[in-house]
């Protein structure tokens, strides 16, 4: 009996909070918020650094190459001696080929990635709404 009469206290103690609870306040609008930066723009800027970063390894490959091609150009003086000149003279052009080709990429890359990124608009909306219970922050970076 003790038990009911203390959930039975407890459950008017709950309404009585209830019935003077103030009421919760309403959720920030739609039209209050900022516009959201539109995700083409984003998706720009995005595309911008990974071109940009698709050029730097271009041009890490690049310089990998030249390297290779003048380590085979120093081996063309032993190839002379060997009778071998023409399979080495042919990998040095080729390394030096491919080194050349890996070089303009990669400033075709670098210059396709920064023109996305200066080209995209910059946003940096940020809004807080602050209520009873609640915090929200939108914003777009």
């Amino acid at each position: 009996m003790k038990h009911l009469k203390l959930l039975a206290c407890l459950a008017s103690l709950a309404w009585s909070f209830s019935a003077h609870a103030e009421p919760p306040s309403p959720a920030p609008s739609s039209a209050a918020l900022p516009p959201a930066a539109p995700a083409h723009s984003r998706s720009l800027r995005t595309a911008g650094w990974i071109t940009v970063g698709a050029g730097g390894a271009l041009a890490a490959s690049s310089a990998i190459l030249y390297g290779v091609s003048f380590r085979e150009n120093r081996s063309l003086k032993d190839a002379r001696d060997n009778g071998s000149l023409r399979e080495a003279n042919d990998a040095f052009k080729l390394h030096l080929l491919e080194a050349k080709i890996f070089a303009v990429a990669s400033v075709a890359a670098l210059g396709t990635g920064i023109t996305l990124i200066l080209v995209s608009p910059k946003t940096h909306d940020v809004q807080m709404t602050a209520s009873i219970g609640r915090l929200s922050l939108r914003g777009s970076f």
